[in-house]
């Protein structure tokens, strides 16, 4: 047996999303700032994979059918950070401004795959580091896994809680003194429902809607 493959949700799964959607857009001035929102859905006006985007002052706020967020930019009127600026944004650094989430801490979420593979690779690193193995690293870093962990019930990697538990009781007698520096994101991932955000306001933004100014005064 050999551990299962890993590899995040693809992101042409995550556009089939949004292949039937039209971006409306508004800009409503606020005082003397400018919200800016977005309406990102089906054509037929259906709600499902339907996401709002509203960004005032630096802040933005995703809400809909895909899980809501807020993210946080610095801003000021001379350096003022819109829509467009994060639609450039790379996913980490999207992420980096996560301030909070339906998706779990930092828009992570567990993947049982994941956990198993970051395991794996401990071994890997480790059989690397202490023997300086050559050859079928991969292999034996599986049965160094499957000897110590796998035969302990696989800690409990279908939970993140579980795996915590498992790994604070047994981590030093089976994966080593120094396993707290290498393995405290094992297993987590950022939720595709948040790379979909992203991924949804690039594709919304490409369409170049025509955007409606609504002024108060």
């Amino acid at each position: 047996m050999q551990p299962q493959p890993y590899a995040p949700y693809p992101d042409e799964h995550l556009k089939e999303w949004f292949k039937d959607h039209k971006a409306k857009a508004w800009n409503f001035r606020v005082g003397n700032a400018i919200l800016e929102m977005i309406d990102w859905r089906k054509s037929d006006g259906s709600s499902f994979y339907y996401i709002r985007y509203m960004m005032i002052q630096g802040i933005l706020h995703v809400t809909g059918d895909v899980g809501d967020a807020i993210h946080g930019w610095s801003w000021s009127p001379d350096h003022p950070w819109g829509m467009k600026d994060v639609a450039g944004c790379d996913l980490g650094y999207y992420m980096s401004k996560t301030l909070a989430s339906s998706e779990g801490e930092k828009g992570e979420v567990w993947n049982e795959k994941k956990a198993e593979y970051d395991l794996v690779r401990y071994f890997e690193q480790r059989l690397r580091d202490e023997s300086g193995l050559t050859g079928d690293l991969k292999k034996a870093a599986w049965q160094e896994y499957r000897g110590k962990c796998e035969k302990q019930g696989k800690p409990c990697l279908y939970d993140r809680d579980e795996f915590r538990q498992w790994v604070v009781t047994n981590g030093n007698k089976f994966l080593g003194e120094y396993w707290r520096e290498s393995l405290g994101d094992v297993g987590m991932e950022t939720s595709p429902r948040h790379r979909a955000h992203l991924l949804g306001l690039k594709m919304a933004l490409d369409q170049k809607p025509a955007v409606v100014i609504v002024d108060p005064t």
